[in-house]
C-alpha cells in the first residue's frame, strides 16, 4: 500500500465513535433491507416473469450464494491487485449485471 492509499484510508480526526457508530449501524441496516426487501417480491416476480414463485425464490439465493461464496475473496484479490482497480472492476461488472438483463424479455435471459 502506498502512502496515497494510507491516506486515503485514515478515518479523520473529527470522526467521533458515535458518527462511526451510526455509520456502520446505517450501512449494516441498508445491507439488511437490501436482502429483505426482495421476500415480498417474490409472487409480483414471478408473476412479471410468467414463471413460478419457487423459479423466482431459486434465482435470488443464487444471487446470495454466489455473494457468500465471493465476499471471502474480495479481500485477498483487493490485496493483490490494489483497491481502486478491485473497485472498478466491480462497479463495471455490476454495471454489465443490471444493463445487460434489460436487453431480454424473460426470465431465460437473467444470467
Amino acid at each position: 500500500m502506498n502512502v496515497r492509499e494510507e491516506r486515503l484510508l485514515r478515518i479523520p480526526r473529527q470522526v467521533t465513535p458515535i458518527v462511526l457508530l451510526l455509520l456502520l449501524s446505517a450501512a449494516v441496516f441498508l445491507t439488511l433491507v437490501s436482502v429483505l426487501m426482495l421476500g415480498p417480491l417474490l409472487v409480483a416476480l414471478a408473476h412479471e416473469f410468467q414463471t413460478s414463485v419457487a423459479i423466482v425464490g431459486q434465482l435470488i439465493a443464487a444471487t446470495a450464494i454466489t455473494w457468500g461464496i465471493t465476499a471471502p475473496l474480495a479481500g485477498p484479490v483487493s490485496d493483490a491487485y490494489g483497491q481502486r482497480r478491485m473497485l472498478l472492476t466491480g462497479l463495471l461488472l455490476m454495471a454489465v449485471g443490471i444493463l445487460d438483463p434489460t436487453q431480454g424479455t424473460g426470465l431465460g435471459r437473467i444470467p
